[in-house]
Order: structure tokens, then C-alpha cells, then sequence
């Protein structure tokens, strides 16, 4: 019995295979992947969030729309490399009642708009993740977050969070809610790292986060 020539149907299936596997080998080839320089400016990007990684012990402080601090509670958060060392997970857990709150957020540098955006989850949001844009400030050593998500009612919801690093191993982020021309202080969370800075992180710090050698 001869060997029967491949049907027209067939050849188009082996060529859309192969369209698909070379569009794979360019996304995944750094050579290939982007504009010249554009993985040097990720990882000068990316750099200042080197700064976050690690366990962190955490107390949060929680304010009425008064200015009145009505809770502390404490809790730790995990944050690491992921994805090839894209993008920083952050898992986060606050130990109250009836039910700890968690949350788990990443968080990238984008090339294209010079900002990091990220996403977050928790397991008391019903509406949808909490999305995340926000800058660096290398004098002050400041990250200003602005994160958006909706009300159970779906109205839209706004915060900023101010998080701030005193030394190398502790920082402070303070949420705000933005309610038209109001900002309302809503909570402070002071971190102190479970383990001693890395060396390196350290130098980086003190001589103000230059980054080369990383």
C-alpha cells in the first residue's frame, strides 16, 4: 500500500503549529524579546524592590475617619522573587477575629510607562482584585501606591499608600482612602524585618540605592 499525501487541512494544522512555536521561541528569547535596552531598564526598575524581599513582622494600626486609632493587631508578610525574578509576590496576614485577613499581591516594573503596576487578592473582597500603580522615590525611599477596586454596592473605591523605609530593616506603610477632595487616614502598618538585612541590600541602602553590580 503507497503512503497517502498529506490532505490540504493537515499541512495548514502543521503550519499553525509552527507559527505558534516560533512565536513562543520570540517571547521567551531574551535577544528577541522587546526593544534594545529594554531588559536593562526592567532591571534597573525592578532594583528598588530588592528592598522589600523577605519575612517581615508587621503591627497595623487602624484609625476611625476621625483620626482615632481604634485597633492593633499583628500579622507577618512574605514577600519574594518570582517569575524569573518579573515581578515580587507579596503574602500578606493579619492575625484578628473571627478570621485573620489575608492577601496575596504582585507586583512589576512596566518599561513602556515607567511605573510598577501590580494586582492584589484577599479573602474578604467580593467585587474583583484590587489593582496597584505606583512610583519609587529614591531620595526619600518612598513607594506611593494608588489602588483601586469597587464597593460591594460596585461603586468605585480609591487609596493611596505611603510606604516609607526608616533603615534597612524597618518601614511603614500608611492607606489612605480618597473620597472626592477628602483623604482619610485608615491604617499604619509598622514592619520590622524577621531577619536581619542582607549585607548587600544593606550597602545598597546606606550609599542610596545605585544598583550597579545587581
Amino acid at each position: 500500500m503507497g503512503t497517502r499525501p498529506p490532505t490540504r487541512r493537515f499541512v495548514r494544522w502543521l503550519g499553525a503549529i509552527a507559527l505558534v512555536a516560533a512565536a513562543h521561541s520570540i517571547s521567551t528569547d531574551p535577544a528577541l524579546a522587546g526593544e534594545p535596552g529594554d531588559a536593562k531598564r526592567m532591571e534597573v526598575g525592578l532594583a528598588p524592590l530588592d528592598l522589600f524581599t523577605g519575612p517581615w513582622h508587621l503591627r497595623q494600626h487602624h484609625f476611625n475617619e476621625a483620626g482615632d486609632a481604634i485597633a492593633t493587631v499583628k500579622g507577618t508578610e512574605e514577600i519574594v522573587w518570582v517569575l524569573n525574578g518579573r515581578a515580587i509576590r507579596r503574602t500578606y496576614t493579619a492575625i484578628s477575629e473571627p478570621a485573620n485577613f489575608r492577601a496575596v499581591g504582585m507586583l512589576t516594573w512596566n518599561v513602556a510607562d515607567g511605573e510598577y503596576e501590580g494586582v492584589w487578592f484577599d479573602n474578604v473582597s467580593t467585587n474583583g482584585p484590587t489593582t496597584v500603580t505606583a512610583t519609587w522615590n529614591d531620595d526619600q525611599r518612598t513607594l506611593l501606591a494608588t489602588l483601586r477596586s469597587r464597593a460591594a454596592d460596585e461603586s468605585p473605591l480609591e487609596f493611596k499608600v505611603l510606604e516609607r523605609f526608616t533603615d534597612a530593616d524597618h518601614r511603614v506603610a500608611t492607606t489612605y482612602r480618597i473620597r472626592g477632595s477628602e483623604t482619610i487616614k485608615l491604617l499604619e502598618v509598622e514592619y520590622t524585618r524577621a531577619a536581619p538585612c542582607p549585607d548587600r541590600l544593606r550597602i545598597i541602602y546606606d550609599r542610596g540605592v545605585e544598583y550597579q553590580g545587581q
